[in-house]
């Protein structure tokens, strides 16, 4: 399923095979949340959130506090983690 893959617990974040889509998978191989991405973007986990950063674009999948469902979304960058 995955090309490239990042790993957090039971938690797997990774490039779809074929495409510029991330995708989050749970233990299971179920799927949480994805969305489309610069191609060259890489994938950084940070306290549970699977961060996709790009030249130009940041994006993040994550679970809502409000609900615990997944989302994935654009982020402004501006309070993104130094990942060196």
């Amino acid at each position: 399923m995955f090309t490239d893959t990042v790993e957090n617990g039971g938690l797997t974040g990774g490039w779809t095979a074929g495409g510029n889509k991330v995708a989050v998978v749970d233990a299971d191989g179920n799927e949480l949340a994805s969305g489309r991405v610069e191609s060259g973007s890489t994938l950084h986990w940070y306290n549970g959130q699977l961060w996709i950063v790009g030249a130009t674009e940041v994006f993040r999948i994550m679970e809502s506090p409000q609900d615990g469902t997944w989302k994935f979304y654009k982020d402004s960058g501006q309070n993104m983690p130094d990942f060196g």
